[in-house]
């Protein structure tokens, strides 16, 4: 810096005032890196070597971080849309872990555990189950899969409040989302299809009555309109016609991975 202050006359490089930066890095920055320490993601760099030689160790490390950063994809549409089946097949086919949490809810029920007893009564009615068992849920997934490539949430979020809930829970796990997928598909279409899984072996309990369809319809539209504009404001959010063939709205998904997976 004295050095430096000869060939640039800076006058913020004597001896005095070196001293004092050093003393308010000390004090005031190096508890900003125990901090980040401690969260496991603090990168030494050594300092010492040629620029062209630091300027490599951080490439490497901004490198090395980008490669461990999980990606997570929220998928989301009114019910009857096709999330479920387009998930699964996304999961598998980029490795990374499917929350469903409509699925997981049902199963917390048919185990008759006291998260399930305390959502069948929602459930039955169509209505969205309290965030608490919601994100119980989520967090217990998020603990089983710490080595995970990335998530793909469907179910949740559905309202603004869990929007910023799943932010948090995202954060504590030094992630964030990485982009939003919401399948468009006309209300007659979706009353038509979850009609018709009503009458089949993967047909949910409120299925079977096209009030609580209707029900359930609203209630998505009423609430998820602000998570879109929520996930829009953060140039986060595509649209997706979920009216096409299966494999077709699977391609279109694909491409949006594939930006954001390389």
């Amino acid at each position: 810096m004295l050095e430096r202050a000869k060939i640039e006359n800076r006058v913020d490089d004597t001896e005095e005032v070196i001293e004092n930066r050093f003393q308010e890095y000390r004090e005031k920055t190096v508890p900003v890196a125990n901090f980040y320490k401690e969260k496991g993601i603090y990168y030494p760099i050594d300092g010492m070597g040629g620029m062209d030689n630091v300027f490599d160790q951080l490439t490497s490390a901004i490198e090395k971080t980008h490669e461990e950063s999980k990606k997570n994809f929220i998928i989301m549409g009114a019910p009857g849309a096709g999330k479920g089946t387009q998930c699964k097949r996304l999961a598998e086919k980029y490795g990374l872990v499917f929350v469903p949490t409509g699925s997981m809810i049902r199963d917390e029920i048919e185990s008759g555990s006291l998260l399930g007893q305390h959502a069948v009564s929602y459930i039955e009615k169509g209505d969205i189950v309290p965030d608490e068992i919601a994100i119980k849920l989520i967090e217990r997934r998020l603990k089983e899969h710490p080595n995970a490539k990335g998530f793909i949430f469907k179910g949740f979020p559905r309202t603004i409040v869990q929007a910023y809930i799943l932010d948090g829970l995202l954060l504590k796990h030094n992630s964030k989302t990485t982009t939003v997928i919401n399948l468009e598909v006309p209300t007659l279409e979706s009353i038509r299809r979850l009609s018709k899984r009503g009458k089949t072996f993967n047909k949910r309990p409120y299925d079977k009555d096209t009030d609580i369809i209707i029900r359930r319809l609203e209630r998505h539209e009423t609430f998820t309109s602000k998570v879109v504009d929520f996930y829009e404001r953060q140039g986060k959010h595509n649209e997706i016609d979920g009216t096409d063939s299966e494999d077709l709205v699977f391609a279109k998904m694909c491409k949006i991975f594939d930006k954001h997976m390389i």
